[in-house]
C-alpha cells in the first residue's frame, strides 16, 4: 500500500474512533436527559442496530451491479448528514 494510501486510512480509522469514542458514552445520557426512559433507549438502540443488518446487505447489492457506487455513497453521506442536523435542530 502506498503511503498516502495508508495515511488516509489512519486518519479515517481516527476520525470514525474520535466520533464513536464521544458518542456511545454520551449519547444515552444526552437522549435520557431528554426524556427517554431506559425501555426506549434499548428499543431506540436495537432498532438501530437491525436496520443496519438489514440495510447493508441491500445497499451493497444495489451499489455493485450499477456500477455508480460512489455516487451511491455520496447520496448516502448527504442523507446521513441531514440527519444529524435534524438532530440538532430538534426541539428541546
Amino acid at each position: 500500500m502506498p503511503a498516502t494510501t495508508s495515511l488516509r486510512l489512519a486518519l479515517f480509522y481516527v476520525a470514525i474512533f474520535v466520533v464513536f469514542g464521544v458518542q456511545v458514552p454520551f449519547w444515552p445520557l444526552w437522549l435520557g436527559a431528554r426524556g427517554l426512559s431506559a425501555e426506549e433507549l434499548g428499543v431506540l438502540f436495537a432498532v438501530g442496530q437491525w436496520v443496519k443488518a438489514a440495510a447493508n446487505p441491500l445497499a451493497g447489492m444495489a451499489a455493485d451491479p450499477s456500477g455508480e457506487a460512489q455516487l451511491r455513497r455520496a447520496a448516502a453521506a448527504e442523507r446521513g448528514g441531514g440527519r444529524v442536523s435534524q438532530l440538532a435542530h430538534a426541539p428541546r
